[in-house]
């Protein structure tokens, strides 16, 4: 059987080689977790508020803000593939930025009664 390590990096935003760790640690692990950075906790409070209650939806509304080669948005559960021929990852997804395929504002979605969700603004 094969070693498995189970170490996930830890990089500070802050270190002279943080590039140098991102990319070591995305072609080791596939995970790492940024520590010193500039986003403020209430922001990312927030972010993972608004994705818990995305996620929870229903799959018809989330598959009605998909992800196109236009716009960013939801991808479903295997959906995506790392290369071709392989089985696909078993995630869902949801995409947002500021720059190339973005999605911004807010998007009324039906949920009984209609509620607001807030994502990427």
């Amino acid at each position: 059987m094969v070693p498995v390590n189970l170490t996930l990096p830890i990089i500070s935003f802050t270190s002279p080689t943080v590039a140098d760790q991102l990319r070591s640690a995305c072609l080791e692990h596939g995970f790492f977790q940024l520590v010193d950075h500039p986003i403020p906790q209430s922001l990312q409070d927030r972010t993972l508020s608004a994705m818990q209650s995305f996620f929870s939806l229903p799959t018809d509304i989330k598959m009605s803000l998909k992800r196109t080669d236009d716009t960013a948005g939801y991808e479903a559960m295997q959906s995506q593939k790392l290369e071709k021929g392989t089985i696909p990852d078993i995630k869902e997804g949801f995409y947002c930025g500021r720059e190339g395929h973005v999605f911004t504002g807010t998007k009324f979605v039906p949920s009984g009664a209609e509620a607001r969700i807030s994502l990427c603004s």
